[in-house]
């Protein structure tokens, strides 16, 4: 079951995040190709792009939460796109893993792909994650704030989710 989760993120080429789409390019934030595959199933495609750094950070809180039993299920967004990807604990040794999107006016839910997976897997695959964008990153000479709050939270730093007083 080792490839029944895995987070795909890349920074190549390294103009990719030197030169971002016009439209996100103000906003100072990694935007590359990103995705998770349930599974085997891509989601939410293969070929996304997404906000890389803010979304692993905000990935990395939810896991700990669900880590530390402050919450029943941990929830991986994906920004402009209706689906999110699920953990949810079992009564085993596994968490269920679910890629869940809603369509039509009523938002139907449907589950697109779903999985066993032993909870180190989920970190171990956050963190290979967060340090191949982070190496990216620096290795294309684009260091962003956001690039810069995950670096704090893998290195243990305690990051603020509001303004800083």
């Amino acid at each position: 079951m080792s490839k029944s989760f895995s987070i795909y993120v890349s920074g190549n080429p390294p103009e990719m995040l030197q030169n971002p789409p016009k439209q996100y390019a103000h906003l100072g934030v990694l935007f590359t190709p990103f995705c998770v595959s349930v599974g085997g199933y891509a989601f939410p495609h293969g070929i996304w792009t997404d906000f890389s750094g803010v979304l692993l950070l905000r990935w990395h809180q939810e896991i700990r939460r669900l880590i530390a039993h402050e919450s029943r299920y941990a929830r991986l967004i994906f920004c402009d796109t209706p689906g999110e990807v699920w953990l949810r604990r079992t009564r085993g040794p596994w968490w269920k893993v679910s890629c869940v999107t809603w369509t039509g006016e009523r938002k139907v839910k449907t589950v697109e792909a779903e999985a066993l997976c032993r909870p180190e897997h989920v970190e171990a695959e956050l963190h290979a994650a967060s340090h191949t964008l982070l190496d990216a990153a620096r290795n294309a000479g684009v260091w962003t704030d956001d690039a810069s709050a995950l670096e704090a939270f893998l290195n243990g730093e305690v990051i603020a989710s509001g303004s800083s007083s």
